[in-house]
């Protein structure tokens, strides 16, 4: 019953739904710019040590900076690496483009784990979590269908990726409305002095 719950199961979105797309089409996608499958596959064991630190990062941040802002800064992570792509055509360039893809995916996942209970306490997050955790699955199961069809259709990944980068732009637009809402006495879990950070 708050817009702010509306806008961060939004914002949760981008990052399973690119980032799995991606993922997924990567060795059509440096097929694409002439790069060997050799190197897709090479730049896999880039982006899961990268998502870890991103992770890791992510957790050290989320008691210190406001949760929304570092949605922002992740978000912004992710449409650096789609916006990566379009300079991709060496060995290089493709290990750079794993590294933002894999920090930006763990430094997110981190972040949209912990703001839940941050926002809303523990006494229901499990029905919050339910909710948001299918949505966020169902974005991660359909990601790859649409970009894979946009791609067949348009000929061009790099039409594709400019088409979805209105997704993560438009989850930083609900990032920065998500503020942290005032609640009743059974979710309140912090001061009111707290509350707006």
């Amino acid at each position: 019953r708050t817009k702010t719950m509306w806008y961060l199961m939004f914002a949760g979105t981008s990052s399973s739904f690119i980032v799995t797309a991606l993922m997924f089409l990567q060795v059509s996608l440096f097929a694409s710019k002439g790069l060997s499958a050799e190197l897709a596959a090479t730049v896999f064991t880039v982006i899961a040590p990268l998502s870890l630190i991103g992770a890791f990062v992510g957790g050290i941040l989320v008691e210190r900076v406001t949760n929304r802002y570092l949605l922002i800064f992740g978000q912004i992570g992710l449409v650096a690496a789609m916006l990566w792509t379009f300079l991709v055509s060496n060995t290089i360039e493709a290990i750079i483009y794993g590294g933002m893809l894999g920090f930006s995916s763990g430094f997110l996942m981190t972040v949209n784990s912990v703001i839940w209970p941050n926002y809303y306490g523990r006494q229901y997050l499990g029905s919050i979590r339910g909710i948001a955790t299918t949505v966020t699955i169902a974005a991660a199961a359909l990601g790859p269908f649409p970009f894979a069809f946009l791609t067949e259709l348009m000929d061009s990944y790099g039409k594709t990726v400019a088409v979805f980068l209105v997704l993560p732009a438009l989850c930083i637009v609900a990032s920065a409305l998500a503020v942290k809402p005032v609640l009743g006495e059974e979710f309140a879990t912090k001061s009111a002095a707290e509350i707006e950070a």
